[in-house]
């Protein structure tokens, strides 16, 4: 991860002060993996899947700014969350 940020930020930042001058905008780089092994019902004796729009923030996520976001229904099987993994931010974004 170190080496994808010290190449990838490092050049866009200097390209960005390069094309903006004093007025950089903030960046924020965020990495999606559609292909997790997780997933979400409901509790109780009748478990669904959870609704789409359904956002996992807490308790098995990391402190490190990462989270789970469900996109889509399913009437059948189990639905597949994306897992959102902020690596950079000088956004000053929570």
């Amino acid at each position: 991860m170190s080496l994808f940020l010290d190449f990838f930020v490092k050049n866009l930042k200097t390209k960005l002060s390069d094309v903006y001058g004093e007025k950089t905008p903030s960046l924020t780089l965020v990495l999606v993996n559609v292909r997790t092994s997780e997933r979400f019902f409901t509790e109780g004796d009748n478990a669904r899947n959870v609704p789409a729009g359904t956002l996992i923030a807490s308790d098995i996520v990391t402190n490190y700014y990462d989270f789970y976001v469900v996109s889509q229904a399913s009437n059948r099987g189990s639905t597949v969350p994306n897992h959102y993994r902020v690596v950079y931010c000088d956004s000053k974004l929570e």
